[in-house]
């Protein structure tokens, strides 16, 4: 990863970085159980990925199968290194360059950072690990979630949402200060729509029109993108 690495490493590991959260979310969906009562007490449980695979839970009266339980041993595996290995993997990385990070004069760096510059170009030289710590927002948001059902699901949500909108109200570790506001805009407008859905889970016991929930998702996203305009046509002014 030094002066002599090859362009190509640099966009597989910007493809690997995009592409975590994804096969960790894959990944994850093993786990989730659907259960149906067959009216006399019992419960027959399968894979809600494959519902063609027996599976097994708390509840369930049904014998997991030997299928079932080698894709729970195989996804566990693969989230020990996908959803923990990738993102330490990645830390490491620039944790080895650090120096080289922190004491640069241009976004990039010289050359022997050029292969891993897309992880640190966007943030201040001393706030190089946000780049994983995104990247482990983006995986609680995603993998992790699928592993909670209910209302734990959305207050969990909830909860990841606003410590990380203070993180970024708090830290502003972006190389400019547009930057900084878009994140924390972008921050505000998922905490909006965690919040719409709390309120739309609320709403059926309270007397809210959905139309209300709708218009006020879609005015939320509409002030983000006209933010999004705004800070873009500033940058090119």
């Amino acid at each position: 990863i030094g002066e002599g690495s090859s362009g190509g490493l640099k966009y597989m590991l910007m493809l690997l970085f995009f592409l975590i959260p994804t096969v960790a979310t894959t990944v994850c969906q093993t786990f989730a159980v659907s259960e149906f009562d067959n009216g006399d007490g019992t419960f027959d449980c399968f894979m809600t990925a494959d519902m063609g695979i027996v599976a097994s839970g708390p509840s369930c009266t049904t014998k997991s199968s030997p299928e079932y339980e080698a894709l729970i041993l195989y996804a566990w595996l693969m989230v020990v290194v996908w959803v923990f290995g990738m993102p330490l993997g990645l830390l490491a990385l620039l944790y080895s360059k650090r120096r080289a990070i922190e004491t640069r004069t241009t976004r990039k760096g010289g050359d022997d950072l050029k292969t891993i510059s897309f992880l640190f170009r966007l943030f201040k030289p001393r706030y190089w690990p946000l780049a994983v710590l995104d990247l482990v927002r983006r995986l609680s948001l995603t993998c992790f979630l699928l592993l909670l059902e209910g209302w734990i699901q959305l207050l969990a949500a909830f909860t990841i949402c606003t410590l990380f909108v203070i993180m970024h109200r708090g830290i502003g570790g972006y190389y400019d200060a547009a930057t900084d506001v878009l994140a924390l805009a972008c921050s505000y407008e998922i905490t909006v729509c965690v919040f719409g859905l709390v309120w739309a889970n609320a709403a059926t016991s309270l007397p809210t029109p959905p139309g209300v929930i709708s218009a006020f998702l879609i005015v939320s996203n509409l002030a983000v993108l006209g933010l999004l305009i705004y800070l873009g046509g500033s940058h090119f002014r």
